[in-house]
């Protein structure tokens, strides 16, 4: 007791001393090759100091921090009774003089200091010899040698000048290959459903790519086996033992897991106590399990986060819920214990992040505001309002609860990412061939959330300008103006038939005179020129969710032309000439998607009616109508599904005829009249002839697979079907079917400053002549 107290004495009388003491003077001891002045930094020391222990502790820490040195101790030498003077001691790690490499294998001796950093004159600190080794290892390993061994030290150690040799020898090992996983004691459920759940899949059969086994993939595969378990009715389901067997050679490797799968368990009597604001029939009625079924903790899961979720809706954001589970027999009875809380009320809402975007453009995408009731559905949408701004590469939320009264304060946290875009180049397109492009794009004008883009395309038959101007919220409101003007001139080949056939023949494969016993099919160019201008407003509906609204006005001067007098068809040549073009185009637009580039989930639905020339002057007459539905839904992981089906429909207001030719509807190729496996436009309809002519109604669906890599990167597989047919009235009764199908595989690329590249490859099943591949690339469609 006294030997303690006298500890405790002596502590206290020299941190008495301490305190009132100042640094007069700081020396550094020991220091070969690290700067004086660095470790003088790190030390966060300086003259005229107060010096007390918590200085000195913070000072040994932060030098140690540098990774230069192995010991580093700190004395105290006391002058007079108010100052005194700091000796630094530093015993410093050598410096690395030669490198001695001895090994075979995937890591090779000019690639250290490359890939792991390791040079001639880098510090052989302990910790980095200890990352270096497991670094190398790991490469090793996830080549498939799994036995290698890696040792790294140090020699010939240099104390005067601190330098060493860092010896560094592997030694590889035969390469395994996991040629089987072996289950034992799996009564119930079978190997083959055990493996499906597991990253680490065996060469077996015909999968020859298989066979490297990853330790650290096979962490999360114990924990997916023993997932699957708990879904499926064995909560108390347990991996006993996992072992590695080989053959005589080594190389092939065998992984044994040894299973106690427990009883089967099955939801027994389900209770809820604790609720005020719900009844319980209508919190029941949300579990997704019922007394009796198999146990499922993944259901279980989601039945809980629904009544969370309603309570959000409610703003009840506190919502506790704690679930008592209680093991009769093998049946698992369950209450689950509710506690309300109070209301959730936002009190105010931060932005932080937006570096460009003005606030005001943000906020006004917001469907919560400060004093209201925070409620969940909102918040949700709120985010995916802001997400499909597209102008943020990261969007994060913060939630702070003030005080005991429910209010809370909210950050958005947002990470701009560049919305100009600059390209030029050349792109192709089996419809205009090889043209050049110059384009600029500014999708946030000014962080003012304006857009603006200048468009510049020329090839051998396609030239084109555009510019484009839209203002989202006119004057603050949710109506938004947008206008356009352009010029575009393009050369169209049509087809001549002798028989007296003058509907267009769209086969652009036909690059010279076709002959068979009943036809003679003479190419010929038409010139196209259009110059106008469109104005256009619309209003987003806030009453009815995801609705927009669009009505625009176009006025264009439109010019056929031809040098080809002999084989122009009669049909042809009678909208040869100058005509007028007025027409008003409406649009209704719903649209849920969660994300603009790689949905997963969401819909989105567009439907446009246009009328041309009646009422509104000028030469031509017809009105068209369209419809293009979209869904996406995750199917698990990176996994989803969009499916999608498209119709248009077009006719005069006097004549059905009554259509333009450019008009018509033609598919095939990818964009939103596409169908892959196909060259572009080259679908049309069958009048009896055995050639495709431009029509009046078509019909498109799409079923897409994506994979999702990353955020900016999806594959997918595809089938396409669709047809077009001379009218609405015959695709419905007599022409439906047959569908022309396809069907290949895809990537989509999102990339900065060029925006979404495709780029596919379809079979098309129904082409003339046979099954034919087809390749297609796009630059900023949807498909």
């Amino acid at each position: 007791m006294k030997k303690i107290l006298l500890i405790t004495a002596v502590t206290l009388f020299i941190s008495i001393n301490l305190s009132a003491m100042f640094i007069a003077n700081i020396n550094v001891k020991g220091n070969k090759n690290a700067d004086e002045s660095i470790i003088l930094t790190a030390s966060q020391l300086h003259l005229g100091d107060e010096l007390n222990q918590d200085n000195l502790d913070r000072a040994i820490k932060n030098i140690y921090k540098l990774g230069f040195f192995k010991d580093v101790s700190i004395d105290v030498v006391t002058e007079d009774s108010t100052e005194c003077n700091i000796d630094i001691n530093v015993s410093e790690y050598p410096i690395i003089k030669k490198i001695d490499f001895k090994g075979t294998g995937p890591v090779k001796k000019k690639n250290l200091k490359k890939d792991y950093n390791i040079f001639v004159g880098s510090i052989a600190s302990d910790k980095n010899i200890f990352h270096w080794q497991n670094k190398i290892l790991k490469k090793y390993r996830e080549s498939g040698f799994l036995n290698a061994t890696v040792s790294i030290y140090r020699t010939d150690v240099n104390r005067l000048k601190n330098t060493c040799t860092l010896n560094i020898d592997i030694l590889q090992n035969n390469k395994i290959v996991l040629r089987g996983i072996i289950f034992e004691g799996n009564r119930n459920v079978s190997s083959g459903k055990l493996k499906s759940q597991m990253q680490n899949k065996p060469r077996e059969g015909i999968f020859f790519w298989r066979g490297k086994f990853d330790e650290d993939k096979f962490q999360e595969d114990k924990d997916k086996i023993l997932e699957y378990y708990a879904n499926n009715g064995y909560p108390f389901a347990k991996i006993k033992n996992v072992y590695k067997t080989y053959d005589k050679s080594g190389k092939n490797m065998y992984l044994h897991i040894s299973l106690d799968e427990g009883d089967k368990i099955y939801f027994g009597q389900i209770k809820i106590d604790g609720n005020k604001i719900f009844k319980t029939d209508k919190l029941i009625s949300l579990l997704k399990f019922k007394t009796g079924a198999k146990y499922d903790k993944e259901l279980f899961e989601k039945s809980l986060q629904d009544i969370y979720g309603v309570y959000g809706d409610r703003g009840y954001l506190f919502l506790q819920i704690v679930p008592e589970k209680k093991l009769v027999g093998n049946r698992m009875n369950i209450i689950l214990h509710l506690t309300e809380n109070f209301p959730a009320h936002l009190r105010y809402i931060n932005i932080a992040g937006n570096t460009k975007t003005h606030e005001k453009v943000i906020r006004r995408e917001m469907t919560i505001y400060p004093g209201e009731l925070l409620k969940r559905s909102r918040l949700i949408e709120t985010q995916r309002k802001l997400a499909l701004l597209n102008y943020f590469d990261d969007l994060k939320l913060d939630t702070k609860v003030v005080d005991d009264s429910g209010d809370v304060d909210l950050t958005f946290k947002v990470k701009e990412k560049a919305t100009e875009t600059v390209s030029g180049g050349v792109a192709y397109s089996q419809l205009d061939g090889v043209t050049g492009n110059l384009s600029l794009a500014f999708k946030n004008l000014l962080g003012t959330g304006r857009q603006v883009s200048l468009q510049f395309d020329k090839g051998r038959t396609l030239n084109n300008f555009q510019l484009s101007f839209n203002e989202p919220w006119l004057f603050d409101t949710r109506a938004s103006l947008g206008a356009n003007i352009f010029y575009l001139t393009r050369t169209v080949q049509y087809s001549y038939d002798s028989i007296g056939i003058d509907t267009t023949v769209v086969d652009s494969t036909i690059d010279s005179t076709v002959t068979d016993t009943t036809h003679n099919i003479v190419p010929y160019d038409v010139g196209e020129k259009r110059k106008g201008f469109s104005i256009s407003t619309g209003r987003y509906f806030q009453r009815f969710r995801y609705l927009s609204g669009y009505i625009q006005y176009s006025l264009q001067n439109i010019d056929y032309s031809s040098e080809d007098t002999v084989h122009v068809s009669d049909y042809i040549k009678s909208q040869l000439g100058n005509v007028w073009r007025s027409s008003v185009l409406l649009s209704l637009l719903r649209d849920s998607r969660d994300d603009v580039f790689s949905p997963m989930s969401g819909s989105r639905t567009r439907f446009t009616a246009e009328f041309v020339g009646g009422p509104l002057g000028g030469g031509e007459h017809f009105q068209k109508y369209s419809i293009d539905a979209r869904y996406y839904h995750k199917l698990a992981g990176i996994t989803s599904i969009m499916l999608r089906g498209a119709y248009g429909s077009c006719f005069g207001y006097k004549t059905p005829g009554d259509v333009p030719v450019t008009e018509k509807f033609l598919i095939g190729g990818v964009g939103d009249m596409g169908l892959r496996g196909y060259q572009d436009r080259s679908i049309g309809y069958d009048n009896g002839t055995g050639y495709d002519y431009a029509g009046r109604a078509y019909f498109i669906t799409n079923v897409e697979l994506r994979f999702k890599a990353t955020d900016q990167i999806y594959a997918l597989l595809f089938y396409d079907m669709g047809n077009v047919w001379s009218s609405f009235t015959d695709g419905l009764h007599k022409d439906f079917w047959p569908m022309k199908k396809g069907a290949g595989i895809g990537v989509r690329l999102n990339i900065p400053m060029l925006g979404i590249i495709g780029f596919d490859y379809g079979l098309g099943f129904d082409r003339l002549g046979g099954a034919q591949w087809e390749p297609h690339i796009q630059i900023g469609t949807s498909f």
